[in-house]
């Protein structure tokens, strides 16, 4: 069956810091060093990744054509349920067409997806327009080190053209529809 690669790009990729390392854990751990040192300082964010993010779906079905009986009905049931589709995606970074940073694990259902992929809203100073909301993602790639071996880790995602972002989230919210509906298909 198909598999389409949507490319979007102009996409940049940064560490999430945990919640020890935000203002209060920094200031707690300086002053327990220094004493009479208050220093409130924040960890930055650093940006480890800009290139293009490819999101590679492969739709097909698990139907097979040398079923037994036709006529009898769980030879129809058991049809349906193999010619339901069968959606996955796995969302990559590369720079010029090449896989160069991480990827995520194949996702597809609906539980994984909701695991892999976060929307983060940040409400922009205009309140007054709903999109001048800047929309970031947290999404969970898996990395590979000689040292430690393969870890999730979850990472926050930038897409810096505000047409590539709109698209992007237009693209994850079809997915993540089509997730909902393939999942009250099998439950019917």
């Amino acid at each position: 069956m198909p598999v389409l690669e949507h490319v979007i790009r102009n996409v940049s990729i940064y560490n999430i810091l945990p919640p020890s390392l935000t203002t209060l854990g920094a200031s707690a751990s300086q002053n327990s060093c220094s004493g009479t040192n208050k220093i409130n300082k924040k960890e930055k964010q650093y940006k480890l990744f800009e290139g293009d993010m490819v999101i590679v779906e492969d739709m097909s079905t698990n139907f097979s054509s040398n079923s037994s009986n036709p006529s009898s009905s769980s030879y129809t049931a058991s049809y349906c349920m193999a010619s339901l589709p069968k959606s996955s995606i796995t969302i990559e970074f590369r720079h010029k067409n090449t896989m160069v940073f991480c990827n995520t694990t194949k996702i597809d259902n609906l539980a994984k997806y909701d695991e892999v992929v976060n929307e983060i809203y940040t409400p922009s100073p205009q309140k007054k327009k709903l999109r001048n909301q800047s929309q970031k993602y947290e999404i969970v790639m898996n990395i590979v080190s000689d040292q430690l071996g393969k870890m999730r880790v979850p990472l926050e995602v930038r897409v810096q053209d505000p047409k590539e972002q709109l698209r992007f989230h237009d693209l994850l919210v079809r997915i993540r529809d089509e997730f909902e509906l393939i999942d009250d298909m099998y439950y019917m």
